[in-house]
């Protein structure tokens, strides 16, 4: 009888360590895999965040409180401030338009939507420039929003190539005075003015004589 319990002991034992054993290698094993997963996010979050600090766009993240949390080079290199002089301050501080004070901005963030725009921005040296704007709310887990993202991209360039190309289609890059187009663009539009108002417009045309000696001049 003696025997039966000791044999009857020393299989249930081997039994509890074959057990334990398989779920060692079980949670071995499950460990092995969330440090890959670990692993492979830590290289995801990686990438994105050098994406983020090396993006020609200019980004910022500001909280619940319109501070700002983070801004990458670009945005630095835009408004001309420095990284450590920018976060931790409100954007009203800065003289920016924060998110609250524009309601068309707010509205579409608070809604969980992106808004997309021309807005005016404002250097470290308080000159202004025109900017395309995307402003994006992030969610957290309880569907609350606690952060917002602005990027920013300078159209200064485009603006001033706009301009020029609208000085010389409209005006005479010798003299700088109106064209034809111009003058016929103007017409059109004092007419249809006029026929809004119920009158009538008349055009009255001088000729000058010997003005190709002017023009030769």
């Amino acid at each position: 009888a003696l025997g039966a319990f000791l044999a009857g002991v020393l299989l249930i034992t081997t039994a509890a360590t074959l057990l334990s054993r398989r779920d060692y290698l079980r949670r071995l094993e499950l460990a092995g895999q969330l440090a890959d997963e670990l692993s492979a996010r830590e290289a995801d979050l990686r990438k994105f965040f050098l994406t983020v600090e090396q993006s020609p766009i200019a980004i910022a993240v500001v909280d619940d409180t319109q501070r700002l949390d983070y801004v990458n080079p670009a945005f630095e290199a835009q408004t001309r401030s420095k990284r450590e002089e920018l976060v931790g301050l409100k954007l009203d501080e800065l003289g920016w338009q924060s998110v609250q004070s524009d309601p068309q901005v707010r509205e579409t963030v608070q809604a969980g939507q992106t808004w997309v725009g021309e807005r005016w921005s404002r250097r470290a040296d308080g000159t202004s420039y025109p900017s395309l704007a995307i402003v994006m709310p992030i969610r957290q887990a309880d569907g609350r929003i606690r952060h917002v993202v602005t990027l920013k991209q300078d159209l200064s360039r485009q603006k001033d190539a706009e301009e020029r190309i609208h000085h010389l289609t409209h005006y005479d890059s010798l003299t700088g005075l109106p064209n034809r187009r111009h003058m016929l663009e103007r017409l059109s539009l004092d007419f249809a003015v006029s026929r809004g108002h119920g009158r009538q417009a008349a055009v009255m045309l001088f000729n000058i004589d010997r003005f190709q000696n002017v023009n030769n001049a």
